[in-house]
């Protein structure tokens, strides 16, 4: 069980208390202390030892004492009950006490609980439910399981002088309906006026531009004559509408002043004040009142990126790329956006959304002619000005490429200088395109890649053995009708009409050991690029090509797998007679 501190007791004096029970078959701990919190709790046992089957009766008393003297005491009524182990599975209801009377003032404080013991005097399991038919009466727990105690509190706030009955009504399967009739007392006010005032304060809370707020206090005439109570508060912000700052309340009852509180001309902070509230030959209220006026939320706005769309296609050909518009809300609270394009070749995905986000913008060529098209997504979001975002739509021309020459041939003789490099000039018929180029053969290359309307073509005879050899050029432009288009080349390599070198040389033991490379030269360290790179398995080399009455000189490099190069070989030479 638990009992609380009281309004009465607050003092800055200690609370002492004993229990005490008056029988030896109840047991309480702890038996005494000191009030030190706002709650105290007596644990209360029972011993059946030595008891035989039956009803027993005992009470738990608690003194409160204070500096000088005994300030409160309670008799609690216990009941202990005693089967003989159950002859039925039928549980039976004890409720004890089997009334109860509670007594209390008009506008006074409430009278103390007063509890209810639930026993089962029979066998099987005892599960209940507690109800009452009052609204000034309220019991607690409403159910439970087994023996237990129901705590009954009254309220007799609004109540007038008068005897009220209420029933309380215990329940349980299998066992019989109990019913504990409750009678309440209230009697008038020692006084002949006062009155009491609820909330005790008032606090409101609002942003900048609020419309008003409502508020309201009740008043309670607790005295036992008619009392006109007046409202007087010097807050700007805050004023009594209804039923005005003046109203007659009659003993027992309440009365309620509506407020109203505006933010007109206030600012952000917190304001404070206080009414009062007053009537003749009664103790005057005073109601501390606050406002707390906080800045308005910041709408949400739309931020897109980019700001602006633009697409290419050729007339006829397939679609471009989609484009991505980036969402983000560059302004206060939640954005809620949703997103749509103003005419048909324009589309959006998703339509709407919630937070940063974005969305993919399309266009469909369609059978659009050749021209420029313009069109616009438009992002919207509550309580969000809309943002509109440009798209423009460039339908092109119908193009074909034009090659010349359509065809190239190389001619070079084997270990001499490369031949010279040939052009190609590239037109197109109509609109603007975007091509690349590509060959097919590792001793032919061309550039630029792209963009340019003049390629140039280049072959590396270098490691060539005499012969023919072919390849192609193949260049292609999206939206061409004719693309792609071939070159075809033709390269063709005469036997040497000179010496050769024979070369050897020691292998090089690195681990990360690549290759080698064949440098040749007509002066003493003055080297070209490379004649051969060959594999590491390689240590030999036949220089061919060399031209007579010329002195050739030699030298070999190796290289790693990182493309290093180490310095050359000492140098060999030969002259060709």
């Amino acid at each position: 069980m638990t009992f609380s501190k009281s309004s009465s007791l607050n003092s800055s004096f200690p609370r002492n208390w004993t229990a005490t029970a008056t029988s030896s078959w109840l047991i309480i701990s702890p038996a005494s202390g000191t009030i030190s919190r706002e709650q105290e709790t007596i644990s209360v046992q029972v011993d059946p030892s030595g008891l035989s089957a039956g009803t027993y009766s005992s009470t738990l008393d608690i003194k409160i004492t204070g500096r000088y003297s005994v300030i409160r005491t309670a008799t609690i009524p216990v009941t202990f009950v005693v089967s003989t182990g159950g002859t039925t599975t039928t549980p039976s209801l004890l409720l004890n006490p089997t009334s109860l009377s509670f007594s209390g003032t008009a506008g006074g404080t409430n009278p103390a609980a007063q509890l209810i013991s639930i026993a089962n005097t029979d066998g099987g399991t005892l599960t209940w439910t507690a109800s009452d038919n009052a609204a000034w009466l309220t019991l607690s727990p409403a159910s439970g399981s087994g023996n237990g105690t129901i705590i009954a509190t009254v309220n007799t706030a609004g109540l007038v002088a008068g005897t009220l009955n209420a029933t309380i009504t215990v329940a349980a399967p299998g066992a019989t309906t109990k019913s504990v009739p409750v009678t309440l007392t209230v009697t008038q006010a020692t006084s002949t006026s006062g009155f009491s005032v609820s909330p005790s304060t008032l606090a409101y809370t609002g942003t900048v531009g609020d419309p008003n707020l409502p508020g309201s206090v009740s008043v309670t005439n607790t005295g036992t004559t008619a009392l006109t109570v007046t409202w007087a508060a010097s807050i700007n912000w805050l004023v009594a509408i209804q039923p005005g700052i003046t109203q007659t309340i009659q003993p027992g009852q309440s009365g309620t002043f509506t407020l109203t509180s505006s933010t007109a001309e206030l600012g952000v902070g917190t304001y404070s004040g206080t009414a009062t509230l007053s009537a003749t030959g009664a103790t005057t209220v005073t109601v501390p009142v606050t406002f707390t006026v906080t800045a308005a939320p910041v709408p949400p706005a739309i931020g897109a990126s980019p700001t602006s769309l633009s697409f290419t296609a050729q007339q006829g050909g397939g679609n471009p790329t989609a484009q991505t518009v980036s969402l983000s809300n560059t302004g206060g609270g939640t954005l809620s956006w949703s997103a749509g394009a103003n005419i048909t070749w324009l589309a959006v995905s998703p339509t709407s959304g919630s937070g940063n986000g974005a969305v993919t913008v399309s266009v469909t060529t369609g059978i659009l002619p050749a021209g420029s098209y313009t069109g616009n997504i438009t992002l919207s979001a509550t309580g969000a000005l809309s943002t509109t975002v440009p798209v423009t739509f460039t339908v092109t021309a119908t193009s074909t490429i034009n090659l010349s020459p359509s065809s190239l041939s190389y001619a070079a003789t084997q270990g001499a200088a490369n031949p010279a490099n040939q052009n190609i000039s590239l037109t197109n018929s109509g609109g603007t395109l975007n091509w690349t180029v590509s060959d097919s053969a590792s001793w032919l290359s061309v550039s630029p890649a792209s963009g340019s309307s003049t390629l140039t073509s280049a072959v590396n005879t270098t490691g060539l053995a005499a012969g023919t050899y072919n390849a192609v050029l193949t260049v292609t432009a999206s939206g061409a009708t004719n693309s792609p288009r071939s070159i075809p080349v033709s390269l063709t390599i005469s036997a040497a009409v000179a010496g050769t070198a024979g070369l050897s040389w020691d292998g090089n033991g690195e681990t990360d050991l690549s290759g080698y490379k064949v440098y040749k030269g007509t002066s003493s360290g003055a080297y070209g690029a490379p004649v051969a790179t060959l594999p590491k398995t390689t240590t030999s080399y036949t220089v061919t090509g060399l031209q007579t009455d010329t002195t050739y000189f030699f030298a070999v490099t190796a290289y790693d797998n990182a493309g290093n190069e180490s310095p050359p070989s000492s140098e060999v030479s030969k002259s060709i007679y």
